[in-house]
């Protein structure tokens, strides 16, 4: 019996050079790419497209995926999550009737909500890994882009990431930046865009605090895609299980 699906795409936006530094003791490790790469899984995946809107990333992961003999299955390209345009040329290049997996790991919380929405409907299938910068980007603006009028351009970026201003005309969310309320901004934040995820279709969600600097967001449109994901978080960075 033919499987429904013909394999899995992985797309990763925001890509980088593929290799980390730890800031602590200055130790090099495989970024996403290549730990993607270097995974044996990686051989159960059709295609791997990485984009990164620097032209110098891109060659320099280019020459990370062809040094490992990877370039039949991935390729990097330039591109720019403030485009939805130009992402979905790149998205389209990718084999169809796949199961996708996009993450999308910006710095801040700056990727237009148009830019998820055009992802949602170009790929027929698709979960999301989104990182959320919570406990740095919104920690520091939220209660500026609600109350003072000088951070009108951090307020314009948050209600293209929320995918409207909604969120800055609600009552309860100036009562909360009135009295400080932060751990309040940020919940009531992270439910606005789990709205918006909603109503594209991804009702099963969940999130995976990394220390106190972001979350990662999964959504996705099937219950089975949330059972996979919570199985994998289980796992540690040390291939280690948790006992439960």
């Amino acid at each position: 019996m033919k499987s429904r699906w013909e394999g899995l795409n992985y797309i990763e936006i925001c890509s980088g050079l593929g290799r980390c530094v730890i800031r602590d003791d200055g130790r090099e490790i495989d970024g996403t790419a290549l730990a993607i790469i270097n995974h044996p899984i990686f051989g159960l995946i059709k295609k791997a497209l990485f984009i990164d809107y620097s032209p110098k990333v891109v060659d320099t992961l280019t020459k990370r995926i062809n040094a490992l003999n990877a370039s039949n299955k991935a390729v990097a390209r330039v591109g720019d999550y403030m485009d939805p345009t130009g992402i979905a040329k790149l998205l389209n290049t990718l084999p169809s009737g796949c199961l996708n997996l996009c993450f999308v790991d910006p710095t801040q919380c700056d990727v237009p909500f148009e830019t998820i929405t055009g992802i949602a409907k170009i790929l027929r299938k698709v979960d999301f890994i989104i990182n959320v910068a919570l406990g740095t980007d919104v920690t520091r603006n939220i209660v500026g882009a609600i109350l003072d009028t000088s951070f009108a351009a951090v307020r314009k970026k948050y209600a293209s990431f929320l995918g409207s201003e909604d969120f800055f005309n609600r009552d309860d969310v100036h009562s909360f930046a009135m009295q400080g309320k932060n751990e309040e901004l940020r919940r009531a934040f992270v439910a606005e865009y789990l709205q918006g995820l909603d109503r594209l279709g991804f009702r099963y969600v969940d999130a995976k605090p990394v220390k106190n600097y972001y979350h990662l967001l999964f959504a996705s449109g099937n219950p089975k895609g949330l059972e996979f994901w919570k199985k994998a978080c289980a796992i540690g960075p040390d291939n280690q299980r948790e006992m439960f």
